[in-house]
């Protein structure tokens, strides 16, 4: 057998072969199952398995296109002025997509401002004043007046029990600022939560606009393949 019969043996088996899978699949289609083809975007009522079959057309057509199912057999349609209609069914839906597309940017833009939220009380410290050399300098002078005296008096005790006092009173104070601050970052952070929620309820009533219109462009164009089948505008796509 020569080179060239071997080629088209082989070419023949794949041919064949993929016109069995071809067959298995769509054996398993609903008859609903349906794609329009808009240069490399589609939209679609099935599975994957159909936009592979539906994209495999596009060497035999020219422009826009539509592939469907029918009671186990596979259709197309490439009347430009029938994909148009086709098409604006479901115009609504892509409006609908750029509106939430556009809440994820607003959405991802408040995530990122509670993120750096979050990061600045991460970073909110009490800063202590420097008490430390104060507090050893008292210590220094209790010592002191120990290994003098023996004792300490009354109104020594009472002007270190001041002294210390007023350290302590510093270090609420810083303690209090840290506290508003972290106060003020909370509300901010509440502020956006709530705007999160408002955007996360926009994004669900735009799910259900959605869907319902979704279902109804399914039923119109379904309605309409029925209709093109019938009044021979589809064409057999095997």
């Amino acid at each position: 057998m020569t080179l060239r019969s071997l080629s088209l043996v082989t070419l023949s088996i794949a041919a064949a072969a993929f016109a069995a899978q071809t067959a298995h699949h769509l054996s398993q289609q609903r008859n609903d199952s349906f794609v329009i083809v808009s240069g490399d975007s589609t939209t679609m009522n099935g599975s994957s398995g159909d936009v592979e079959l539906a994209r495999a057309l596009q060497s035999k057509t020219s422009g826009d296109y539509v592939w469907f199912v029918r009671n186990g057999k596979a259709y197309f349609i490439d009347d430009p002025a029938w994909v148009k209609q086709a098409q604006s069914l479901f115009q609504p839906q892509e409006d609908l997509g750029r509106r939430q597309s556009e809440l994820g940017e607003e959405q991802a833009k408040l995530g990122e401002q509670q993120g750096k939220l979050g990061e600045m009380q991460s970073k909110v410290r009490v800063k202590l004043p420097p008490i430390d050399h104060e507090m050893d300098g008292l210590q220094a002078q209790l010592k002191q007046m120990q290994s003098q005296n023996g004792e300490v008096t009354q109104e020594q005790l009472s002007d270190l029990q001041a002294r210390i006092g007023e350290l302590q009173s510093k270090l609420g104070e810083a303690q209090a600022s840290a506290g508003e601050k972290e106060a003020e970052l909370g509300e901010q952070q509440a502020k956006l939560g709530e705007q999160q929620a408002k955007l996360g309820e926009k994004q669900a009533a735009l799910g259900e606009q959605q869907a319902k219109l979704g279902e109804a462009a399914s039923r119109q164009m379904n309605s309409m393949l029925d209709t093109a089948v019938g009044n021979g505008k589809a064409q057999p796509a095997q």
